[in-house]
């Protein structure tokens, strides 16, 4: 993942850990309603993933202008890493499916195995589950 993610073009000055051990794959667009409704709910996980250092957050825009996500991003202050989804597509672990339409959420390892995936109502809230507490258990 760190070696796909370090060559992709993003829209604003943010980047990803490129050391994470997980990264979770926020499909969203900047016309999506429920996307600006659930969009506290993100940056709130966002801050606890970016505490662990292991558990990176990226931004997949579905926005058809790559501007147009820059605008998005820039306007609410979004401070995780923003791709444009075309070059998203060819991610490992990529399945974009499922997400017809935004908000969407896959989460992968840092070898590319996709773990989880769906809506964000399911994913996100156990984005825990299926990264941190993962390890701990593993650990035990």
């Amino acid at each position: 993942m760190g070696k796909f993610l370090k060559e992709q073009t993003y829209a604003t000055d943010a980047r990803p850990n490129l050391e994470a051990k997980y990264y979770v794959i926020y499909r969203s667009s900047s016309t999506c309603v429920h996307c600006h409704k659930t969009l506290p709910q993100v940056l709130a996980a966002y801050a606890e993933m970016q505490q662990s250092g292991k558990v990176e957050l990226i931004f997949d825009s579905y926005d058809g202008e790559l501007s147009a996500t820059t605008a998005y991003l820039q306007k609410n202050k979004i401070p995780f890493p923003a791709v444009h989804n075309p070059a998203m597509q060819k991610m490992p672990g990529a399945l974009h499916k499922y997400l017809a339409l935004p908000p969407g959420m896959f989460i992968v390892t840092a070898e590319g195995k996709r773990i989880a995936e769906g809506h964000l109502s399911a994913v996100l809230p156990d984005w825990k589950k299926h990264t941190l507490d993962k390890e701990e258990d593993s650990q035990e």
